[in-house]
């Protein structure tokens, strides 16, 4: 039996359900490929509010001496572990040996540190304009770290995908620069729970940056709000909107990264801003971002930040390398998947900014994935009267696709 684990420091809040079922889907995703090379079964563990003999959160804060409630996640998430909780944690592994887990917290992971056993912890890479997404891989075990580094995707194609994509939006957005000011920046909001703003038992917010806030508005002639679209803050918001020169933006965050006009992205903590540099703009943190992840000129193992792998980690043999010098493992032969641009996206189901990239501009694609062929008729009905004559229109609508798409609904 192998342990897959989640954040269960996080309390039943905001989105721990989301988390919960995230953990589960990632689990799902690669427990056919444990189980094929190893014979081990991949088992989550279970909280109490999923099951009555699950892991209790209420106890396990209580055996770190904090009240267990929502507001306390923030103490727990990144501090030194007791030995009284550890060895509750401990009750609940069957392998003593390795364990998987899904964003556990730092605090999680120092258990594992302590009770020593190998971890490996997945979570989504934050460049998420690839033709598919990346996940990252961090573990506190050093032959398992050598082997992941041989799967690490080079910084190179986060380089190269983002140059074709830039040349892409050019092309179908080319008024792009003269909707954006000229000298300009844009600062990249979040929700205001986000892990990555924890900092000394608290989330940090906008407010805690009031003077590098300002600073920025004295460097640049528009500071341009990209809030996110979950945030409802408004006591942040009501401080960016009261600085000068600031104004809230929506626009793909894709499209902006391609602006010749905006000169640096700026954030507390957000992964968009490592995107940003890919495509050759400024960037600055206020604090940190969560993910720090192995460079290309890395190669010395490190327990702090994640390998960044790109579509290999579907293979099964691809998990009897990385987890060979901690379990019994066999190779296997390898299953080819169909390729399949966005399959994790697909699988995942989630898309974040770079859905537009993929639907604006392909009408078939949007309207079929959002199961909505009525949208799409009444949109082309639109373009007739403006551009199309009605004869193109009904051929488009007799087109074989458009009737397969008719009948499947």
């Amino acid at each position: 039996m192998i342990n897959f684990l989640y954040d269960i420091t996080r309390p039943p809040f905001k989105n721990w359900g989301t988390h919960v079922s995230y953990a589960q889907q990632i689990c799902g995703f690669f427990e056919w490929q444990i189980q094929k090379i190893s014979n081990n079964p991949l088992k989550l563990i279970k909280t109490n509010l999923e099951t009555l003999n699950g892991f209790d959160r209420k106890r396990f804060y209580s055996l770190m001496n904090i009240s267990f409630d929502e507001k306390n996640w923030v103490k727990i998430y990144d501090t030194t572990p007791t030995k009284e909780a550890a060895e509750y944690l401990s009750n609940f592994i069957d392998n003593t040996k390795l364990i998987l887990s899904y964003e556990s917290s730092p605090t999680i992971l120092k258990i594992f540190d302590i009770l020593k056993i190998s971890y490996i912890d997945i979570r989504f890479c934050p460049i998420k304009y690839l033709d598919d997404l990346a996940l990252g891989f961090k573990t506190n075990n050093k032959e398992i770290f050598s082997k992941i580094l041989k799967y690490k995707v080079s910084e190179d194609q986060f380089k190269l995908e983002a140059s074709l994509l830039k040349s892409r939006i050019r092309l179908v957005n080319q008024d792009i620069h003269s909707k954006i000011q000229k000298n300009s920046a844009i600062f990249i909001g979040q929700t205001f729970d986000d892990a990555s703003l924890i900092k000394n038992n608290k989330f940090l917010t906008p407010l805690d940056f009031k003077k590098q806030f300002i600073e920025k508005t004295y460097k640049y002639d528009c500071i341009y709000y990209k809030k996110h679209p979950f945030d409802k803050n408004k006591l942040t918001n009501s401080f960016i909107a009261d600085l000068p020169n600031t104004k809230e933006i929506n626009t793909n965050i894709y499209h902006l990264m391609c602006s010749d006009n905006i000169k640096e992205f700026f954030s507390i903590s957000s992964g968009s801003i490592q995107e940003a540099e890919y495509f050759t703009k400024n960037t600055s943190y206020f604090f940190q971002p969560i993910y720090n992840f192995i460079t290309d000129k890395e190669v010395n193992f490190c327990n702090k930040k994640y390998i960044s792998v790109y579509k290999g980690f579907f293979e099964p043999n691809f998990w009897a390398n990385i987890l060979g010098p901690v379990i019994n493992t066999k190779k296997c032969n390898n299953v080819e998947l169909p390729f399949m641009q966005n399959k994790l996206r697909y699988l995942h189901n989630i898309y974040w900014g770079y859905d537009s990239l993929i639907k604006d501009y392909n009408p078939f694609f949007k309207e079929n994935a959002n199961n909505s062929i009525k949208k799409l008729e009444k949109k082309i009905d639109k373009l007739s009267n403006k551009r199309i004559t009605k004869k193109i229109i009904n051929s488009i609508k007799n087109l074989k696709i458009f009737k397969h798409i008719r009948l499947k609904k």
